[in-house]
This record gives C-alpha cells, sequence and structure tokens, in this order.
C-alpha cells in the first residue's frame, strides 16, 4: 500500500530528537496503521501450559482452576501452588518418578 504520508512521517521520526515531537509522530503513525491494515487478532494474551496425569494429580483443572500454570508465570508464586497441589496417583508411579 503506498501512503505518501506515512512515509513521510517515518522519514520525520528519524530526522528528530526532540521527545515531543516523537510522540506526536508516533501517535499519527498509530492512528494510520489503525485506519489502513487491516488486522485479525486471534487471540490476546494466551497462557498455555500442558501436564500428564500419568504419575500425577492435582494439576488445576476447568473444574478446579485454583491458578494459572504457566511454568513461565511472572509470579513464580504460582508454581509453587501447583507443586504443593501434586500427588502420586500410585505408590508405583512414585516410585517411577524417582
Amino acid at each position: 500500500m503506498d501512503q505518501p504520508e506515512t512515509d513521510q512521517l517515518l522519514k520525520d521520526y528519524v530526522a528528530t530528537a526532540d521527545a515531543a515531537k516523537l510522540a506526536e509522530i508516533s501517535t499519527q503513525l498509530q492512528i494510520a496503521y489503525a485506519e489502513n491494515m487491516p488486522s485479525i487478532s486471534l487471540f490476546s494474551g494466551p497462557v498455555w501450559y500442558e501436564w500428564s496425569t500419568l504419575r500425577f494429580t492435582g494439576w488445576p483443572t476447568q473444574e478446579d482452576y485454583y491458578v494459572r500454570g504457566a511454568p513461565w508465570s511472572d509470579d513464580s508464586g504460582e508454581r509453587l501452588v501447583v507443586l504443593m497441589k501434586l500427588h502420586c496417583i500410585s505408590e508405583e508411579a512414585c516410585a517411577q518418578a524417582k
């Protein structure tokens, strides 16, 4: 898509060090993008995680969603909550997990 106005905004952006001018140009670029660029949001901020119930139970479920189960969560306390709720499904499973 040919957008001479946007091209000029980009040239103006790299040509200045003035913080107020940069903010103004950024706002104009964002508006131009929103008005002219087709985009489809697929999802916002998904959190994926998976686990196996082969040897352990106690993971968060849809019925008992006590905490997000993502190990990369910003709050490391969530990992501890999950860990404290896990338990082996049998003595044999515990032995195999060691």
